[in-house]
């Protein structure tokens, strides 16, 4: 896929944080071997995992 293109069934979505919160982000990203955004991609994603495995329990 072209850099700037994404699949179809993706969407983009942006978020607004304050200059502080972002870069210590980025730090904990990093340290996770990730972009901030493969981060908080990650981090909402394993969030809606688990509430909708808890859902089926």
């Amino acid at each position: 896929m072209p850099q700037g293109k994404i699949k179809p069934e993706n969407t983009r979505v942006m978020v607004v944080l304050s200059r502080d919160v972002k870069a210590k982000a980025e730090k904990i990203a990093c340290t996770d071997g990730r972009t901030l955004s493969g981060w908080i991609r990650n981090l909402v994603t394993n969030e809606v995992n688990k509430v909708h495995s808890d859902t089926k329990n």
